[in-house]
């Protein structure tokens, strides 16, 4: 990366101090599991800023033409996509309104906004739930969900199989 936003660093940052936390205090039993989830989430975060800088076919989500006034948003949502993010809520940090911002994110990344944040919370979970032991309920909570029935059914509808069965899966491949 050539570059990196305040904004992404800042989350780099908490990502790499959260795991150092867990390895250096291990305050419960599942530090090995937390550290390598932060380690999971930061490179995810890296490999997300990595496709937007290539801006190449390999990127999934991504027209191969991403404008500049929406990386910025982008980077918002990779950087809060655990936090209640909203429609309004990011319309509003960023001067536009709703319609105007699904269009744009419909344009850049042919999905609402809102689905753009649940299928990138997914997918993050996705990848958790593949290198860690941690349990489904912290899983969703460290992906932005506050409701594990909520998550569960989300996660479902997107990979066909529940949280628990996509883990035991992954495990048996390996």
């Amino acid at each position: 990366l050539n570059h990196i936003s305040p904004e992404s660093a800042k989350r780099v940052d908490y990502l790499i101090n959260a795991a150092n936390t867990e390895l250096t205090d291990q305050p419960s039993g599942w530090w090995p599991c937390r550290t390598r989830s932060y380690m999971t989430e930061l490179f995810f975060l890296i490999a997300q800023l990595f496709e937007e800088e290539k801006n190449d076919d390999q990127s999934i989500e991504l027209n191969k033409n991403i404008s500049d006034n929406f990386k910025p948003i982008l980077d918002y949502v990779m950087r809060l996509y655990n936090t209640k993010l909203t429609l309004d809520s990011i319309a509003k940090e960023f001067g536009t309104n709703r319609t105007s911002l699904n269009n744009l994110f419909k344009k850049e990344t042919n999905l609402s906004a809102i689905a753009y944040i649940i299928d990138l919370r997914l997918r993050i979970a996705a990848t958790m739930l593949s290198d860690t032991d941690l349990p489904v309920s912290e899983i969703a909570e460290r992906t932005g969900y506050s409701d594990v029935t909520h998550f569960e059914r989300l996660f479902k509808k997107k990979y066909n199989v529940t949280p628990a069965t996509f883990r035991s899966n992954k495990k048996n491949k390996n």
